[in-house]
């Protein structure tokens, strides 16, 4: 479609996508882009995931290729969105879903209209980071069982992490260390009862190794952004626009009718607004229903990890972010995950 490619896209991640492919096929690291005389930092400005092996291959694919950018981005997106199904189907299918169950999870998520509307035509580090986050929760719930393979599943977990990390979007690495600190706690109150204590806070052990791992595969990365923030124009950002693309509470009535209108902070103005970014969650929120009917508390307790994180995504969702965490509606694609 013509609109796989827009707006900041088009100016900003297309371009370094290209020098990236550009950099990896002369055999160079691509720190930076000497094309660009004011936007060259590749590797420093973190969202455009210079040093992420699952960005190189794409950008050298299409390098080689001599595609043009907006090809370069189709094939981008479209590597990325299966990606980002295979994880969530080995996610569902790890939490005992069935396999018609679990494609329908996949398909859901990946169809959510965040990553449709947004990730995949505006800002690509946002869908290059969340195609890890179920790969991120598939890994860490095979480590927090414990069990002789716990240790590679950990370091599973901490590999995931670095790609995730290593993708550039500051709102995914919020979603995955939130990820795994609700499955740890998760793991820890089913173990507590039936464990000593020391067996009960495995978990929290398994979660920090893999969070310490993943924190030191990306740390180039995390480093050159860390020094690009301090001296650059971002650190320096007054407060004040935390509650633009927020997502009104009318408006999460989006999940069943995406094409309810209600009043959004959009950048500098209030307007009204379609929710097409919360298409796709229809199909969740029967299941959802049919749950607590049927389960009732017994549902609540098997699905108390996924609630709690579908709670968590809803609040951040609802409140103004933080000026590192720009426009909470950002927040979406997890919701969309822990929904499903």
């Amino acid at each position: 479609p013509a609109t796989a490619c827009r707006d900041d896209c088009q100016i900003q991640h297309a371009p370094a996508l290209a020098a990236i492919g550009r950099a990896w096929l002369a055999g160079e690291v691509p720190l930076l882009d000497r094309a660009s005389w004011y936007g060259g930092a590749l590797a420093a400005e973190h969202q455009y995931g210079a040093l992420s092996p699952a960005i190189a291959l794409p950008a050298l694919a299409a390098a080689a290729a001599r595609l043009d950018p907006v090809d370069a981005v189709r094939l981008f997106v479209a590597l990325h969105l299966a990606l980002a199904a295979a994880g969530c189907f080995l996610f569902a299918r790890g939490r005992g879903l069935g396999a018609g169950f679990a494609l329908l999870v996949a398909l859901a998520t990946c169809g959510n209209g965040y990553l449709l509307t947004w990730a995949a035509s505006d800002w690509l580090p946002a869908l290059a980071s969340f195609a890890w986050l179920p790969w991120l929760g598939w890994a860490c719930d095979r480590a927090l069982e414990g069990g002789a393979r716990a240790r590679a599943w950990t370091v599973a977990s901490g590999a995931f992490l670095g790609l995730l990390l290593l993708a550039g979007w500051p709102h995914g690495d919020a979603m995955a260390l939130l990820l795994v600190a609700v499955l740890a706690v998760r793991a820890a109150a089913r173990r507590r009862g039936a464990a000593p204590f020391g067996h009960a806070a495995a978990p929290f052990g398994y979660a920090a190794v893999a969070t310490l791992l993943g924190l030191a595969l990306a740390a180039p990365a995390l480093l050159a952004a860390a020094e690009a923030w301090r001296a650059g124009a971002r650190s320096l950002w007054p407060a004040g626009d935390e509650a633009e693309w927020t997502v009104p509470a009318r408006a999460l009535v989006g999940w069943l009718w995406p094409g309810i209108t209600t009043e959004w902070q959009v950048f500098l103005w209030r307007r009204p607004h379609a929710a097409v970014e919360l298409s796709g969650g229809s199909f969740a929120l029967a299941g959802l229903a049919l749950g607590l009917v049927r389960g009732r508390l017994g549902f609540l307790r098997r699905a108390g990890d996924e609630l709690a994180l579908l709670a968590i995504a809803t609040a951040l969702l609802l409140l103004p972010g933080l000026p590192g965490f720009r426009w909470s509606f950002r927040f979406l694609p997890l919701a969309a995950l822990a929904l499903s």
